[in-house]
């Protein structure tokens, strides 16, 4: 269910089939020149398809993390997998090209739909650089979360011939038989990522325990980067890596405020202080039950609180990442996609939809991030697909169409639309005793325009 080939105006399901229906309708009218007032003559649908045969086909591959497996809501599943950035971008470049592209559609408990079809998208929520490259065992993102990595690689991981996701990657290359191949590499956001709640507070020591160092950082990168470079690929894209103390994970002091319905966080939290969703969950639920919010924030612990030095310290880390990727592309001719500082603009100055209506990184209903804070939205996933796409114009010099951001807001189900801060939510069952089912104790079950 998650192959896409367009070819010759021909559809193949990805899980949201009945969309990728309409759309290829639309290509085929928009191909051929069709207007409700005369049909095109046999000789202009001929040249239009001669024209496409032409093209070839463009297979799109990936390697990356949570990020462009498409997971919401710490959950990854065949129902949203579909709104990646990568598989709206694979939809856009079929607007006027043949696509190969197809992601390892999951179950809500992680098994695939089908362990038969050969993905083209190697994302693995929680993958880090060294399990990219010597990981063959199931890896987990967090304890009781199991991330089961041979499933998401099967069919190229077999029990006689266990694969690395970069080996299984490599093997989708050396096979393929498409026109061209293009390969989007976005890795490292998992490695900036620790717990800070265990360290009372972070510094430059506790950094390099718990993340690799910018040198150990560059040799990882590059053994990836480099195998990538000798393969077959004819274009290799690669990814900056966002600010992660931008997202809706969390929350300042204004955040907390809102959240709570109380005016005392404004006053004790200082200001650039942030504290994360799981903290300001704890923080609501004692509030629910009769506790003082300005009692409960005098009162919390230093390793609850991110201050502004130890966001210093997470950026500079995330910073000298950056540099090694930008170094690494440069030296195996890849190209830079800057999403970095495109997606950290966008987190910073908010986003106006033609509506009026602004989104933010507010995890309260902002729009961009859906209920666990750290994972787009397809809202926001859509706002990733259209700087890539700016950049794939650019660069190979190729007419892809934006998305219309607001089409995709109209049916997200992370808008807020009365504006109480609170999201609908998906309508996809979670597991029980799951961060996504906890999550849904905070969704708006009357949310539209006319509360």
């Amino acid at each position: 269910m998650a192959r896409l080939v367009l070819a010759y105006n021909e559809c193949y399901p990805v899980g949201i089939m009945k969309l990728l229906f309409i759309i290829c309708t639309a290509i085929a009218f928009a191909a051929v020149g069709c207007t409700k007032s005369s049909e095109p003559k046999s000789e202009e649908i001929s040249e239009a398809l001669i024209d496409r045969e032409k093209k070839g086909t463009t297979a799109i591959f990936a390697l990356g993390d949570s990020l462009t497996a498409g997971t919401q809501d710490a959950a990854t599943l065949d129902e949203i997998q579909g709104t990646s950035w990568i598989s709206q971008l694979a939809t856009q470049v079929a607007v006027n090209t043949n696509v190969l592209y197809s992601f390892p559609s999951m179950r809500i408990d992680g098994t695939r739909i089908d362990p038969t079809e050969k993905p083209t998208n190697f994302a693995i929520p929680g993958l880090e650089l060294e399990e990219a490259i010597e990981e063959v065992k199931p890896i987990s993102l967090l304890e009781g979360l199991p991330v089961n990595l041979p499933a998401y690689l099967m069919p190229y991981w077999t029990e006689e011939e266990p694969q690395t996701t970069l080996d299984s990657l490599m093997q989708a290359l050396h096979n393929d038989s498409s026109t061209e191949q293009w390969v989007f590499l976005w890795l490292g956001a998992n490695d900036a990522l620790f717990d800070f709640t265990n360290y009372d507070h972070i510094t430059g020591d506790v950094l390099n325990a718990e993340t690799p160092s910018p040198e150990e950082f560059f040799s990882l990168y590059k053994s990836i980067l480099s195998r990538i470079s000798d393969s077959n690929a004819t274009h290799i894209f690669t990814f900056t890596i966002p600010d992660l103390t931008k997202t809706g994970f969390f929350f300042t002091s204004l955040d907390l405020a809102l959240f709570l319905a109380d005016d005392s966080p404004m006053q004790i939290i200082n200001a650039g202080d942030l504290v994360p969703l799981h903290v300001a969950v704890e923080i609501y639920f004692s509030v629910q039950f009769g506790a003082d919010p300005a009692v409960i924030l005098n009162s919390l612990m230093p390793n609850e609180v991110l201050d502004l030095d130890e966001q210093a310290l997470v950026i500079d880390r995330i910073a000298q990442y950056n540099d090694a990727i930008r170094v690494i592309s440069h030296d195996n001719g890849a190209h830079l996609i800057d999403v970095a500082s495109e997606f950290n603009d966008i987190l910073d100055s908010n986003y106006e939809l033609k509506t009026g209506r602004v989104l933010s990184r507010s995890w309260l209903g902002g729009g961009i991030f859906s209920l666990d804070g750290m994972h787009p939205s397809p809202t926001g996933q859509a706002l990733i697909t259209n700087a890539v796409i700016d950049e794939l114009n650019d660069l190979l010099e190729r007419e892809i169409p934006l998305i219309v951001i607001e089409d995709i807001y109209a049916s997200d189900p992370y808008r807020d639309m009365d504006g109480d801060g609170k999201v609908a939510g998906p309508t996809w069952e979670p597991q029980p005793n799951t961060p996504a089912s906890l999550l849904r104790i905070f969704v708006d079950g009357n949310d539209s325009l006319e509360n």
